[in-house]
């Protein structure tokens, strides 16, 4: 499985509109929503960077375990369905450290 994380920026948005933070987060939330929520992060298989960001100038869609979509270009930054944005971080196999975007 691949798990496809937006940044901290985004995330801290995310948390806010619901009222949750790092410490409420397991038990303010019914455990359904939760696991929906995490599921919606998660792509079958496990995946290079270069089967999450496709060639520059282009768009790449992911579909989730959920069997939902998010799209992915060069720049690292996802499209939701809902029309949201955020960037991500991948982490790159040539490197220790993961690639942060804005």
């Amino acid at each position: 499985m691949t798990l496809i994380v937006p940044d901290a920026p985004a995330n801290d948005a995310a948390f806010a509109k619901a009222n949750l933070t790092p410490a409420n987060v397991w038990t303010a939330l019914p455990k359904a929503t939760l696991t929906k929520v995490l599921l919606y992060h998660v792509v079958p298989g496990s995946l290079p960077a270069s089967k999450v960001l496709p060639a520059k100038g282009q768009i790449r869609t992911l579909k989730t375990v959920l069997g939902r979509y998010i799209a992915v270009n060069q720049g690292a930054t996802i499209f939701t369905t809902s029309g949201n944005t955020a960037g991500i971080m991948v982490r790159r196999s040539s490197s220790t450290s993961p690639r942060r975007t804005a």
